[in-house]
């Protein structure tokens, strides 16, 4: 495995039984070992990149390109090589609606000395459309072979938002009617092509259905989940306090559930809930569900915590869907896993996988396929049955798995993990940076996530192709 220092660490692949996989420290019961010390570096052991390999690629670059007034189409290129200019390079533009790409082409920069900078006017023109949103992205890449890269290789690129002024989304669909129905254990909600159960003693829905399909496990409703199958072996400083808090195992007791008809086509669930852990650690979460008869759920929370000292891995809540909601496509930071402190080599761009693909194959089952910045992102079945969760008042972080952290966690090896049982969806406010704690600092200040009185918003919108 690759390091900074440029050392490798390389693992053994082995085969047992007719598996192939890859053993790391421990692996032949040998000792002593670094167990899991090596699961670093930015590539594999099979030598394909790992999620860290593009941040890197971008924080490596020896090419700076900055805003000078990106709205008007003016940025700034400095040649920070020490003896070449970028004679050598193609550089290129591309505009992107809503993550699609919507024009581009090619940009003429002259000779850019060594150390040099020059303003360049990239050459687009843009008619905003109501509830869009624009990127510009510039790069360089090889204008002809080289010993180390084929033509066409990117050595640099930079992605800017176009915080231009764009006409706001009219939404003229108008919602069925809704029936609201209460007993002692339940509130039933039915609209013309869905319906709703929310189990009164579990705070949450056990039933969301569309088009005659509960996309919901037993109990899958949103939950709130504050902790994550600690990377290895990074996260070890956080994952004793987390252990120690009982934040893997919390108890969750219903205080109050309200329900409520605003109008004939909205209904509203209100739901205070309080979660104990281990060490008199004890979270209070208050959500308010508002629902209309277009489908939608709004979903308004507010958390607080008994001690503001305790570092989370996220603030956020996590549904269990049917197995069969298997393919993801989200507009925000990809196609690889990335984190609030490891982000920048991750355009904003519509992505879509299998959720199978979502599962970066570290050797290590742990925590990934989180996304940063996110807009909306949808699960769907082979049936056409869809899960849409939308931003509100803030970007999100979102990840869909085909395991659950308590799944991953104790799992040694990835050919280990047992057969997925349904896809877990998660969706953040908050999510903690990754650091380098194995054998570096920790996460950043402004990447950590305390537990803290934290608000925040999203929605979900049920579809049917």
């Amino acid at each position: 495995m690759l390091f900074g220092n440029g050392r490798i660490r390389g693992f053994t692949t082995i085969v047992i039984l007719n598996i192939l996989f890859t053993a790391f420290g421990g692996g032949f019961d040998e000792f002593p070992n670094d167990r899991y010390f090596i699961h670093k570096g930015v590539v594999f052991s099979n030598r394909s990149p790992k999620p860290h390999f593009p941040e890197l690629k971008h924080a490596y670059q020896w090419i700076t390109i900055r805003d000078k007034d990106i709205k008007n189409g003016l940025v700034t290129i400095k040649n920070r090589y020490q003896f070449i200019n970028l004679d050598g390079l193609t550089a290129k533009w591309e505009l992107t609606e809503n993550g699609s790409a919507l024009s581009s082409g090619n940009l003429s920069v002259g000779t850019i000395s060594p150390g040099a900078e020059k303003d360049i006017k990239i050459p687009f023109t843009i008619t905003p459309k109501p509830g869009a949103e624009y990127f510009v992205r510039v790069s360089f890449s090889l204008a002809n072979d080289q010993k180390w890269a084929k033509k066409g290789f990117e050595v640099a690129s930079q992605q800017f938002e176009l915080n231009v002024p764009v006409p706001a989304a009219k939404n003229t669909a108008q919602g069925s009617n809704l029936t609201l129905n209460e007993t002692a254990a339940v509130i039933s909600v039915k609209g013309a092509d869905f319906s709703l159960d929310f189990d009164k003693v579990k705070g949450t829905f056990t039933k969301i259905e569309k088009g005659g399909e509960n996309i919901l496990q037993e109990s899958g409703g949103p939950m709130l989940h504050l902790w994550r199958a600690p990377h290895q072996t990074d996260d070890m400083w956080a994952y004793r306090e987390w252990k120690k808090n009982g934040l893997e195992n919390i108890s969750w007791v219903t205080n109050e559930v309200k329900s409520k008809q605003l109008s004939p086509d909205v209904i509203e669930i209100t739901v205070s809930l309080t979660g104990t852990g281990k060490q008199n650690f004890k979270v209070q979460h208050k959500a308010v569900y508002t629902i209309n008869g277009n489908g939608v759920i709004n979903s308004a929370n507010d958390v607080s915590f008994s001690d503001p000292k305790l570092i989370l891995a996220r603030i956020g809540v996590r549904m269990f869907l049917n197995k069969d909601m298997d393919q993801f496509d989200y507009l925000g930071r990809g196609p690889m896993e990335n984190y609030a402190d490891r982000k920048s080599g991750f355009d904003v761009g519509h992505y879509s996988s299998s959720v199978a693909q979502q599962l970066t194959p570290y050797e290590k089952p742990m925590e990934c396929g989180n996304h940063e910045d996110i807009r909306w992102a949808n699960l769907t079945s082979g049936k056409g049955i869809g899960l849409t969760v939308k931003q509100v008042d803030s970007l999100m972080q979102v990840s869909a798995l085909p395991y659950s952290d308590e799944e991953m966690d104790p799992v040694e090896y990835k050919i280990d993990l047992p057969k997925s049982k349904g896809t877990v969806l998660c969706v953040s406010n908050k999510t903690l940076g990754v650091g380098s704690n194995g054998c570096g600092p920790r996460p950043l200040e402004q990447f950590m996530v305390y537990a803290k009185p934290a608000s925040f918003s999203y929605q979900i919108q049920l579809t049917k192709k």
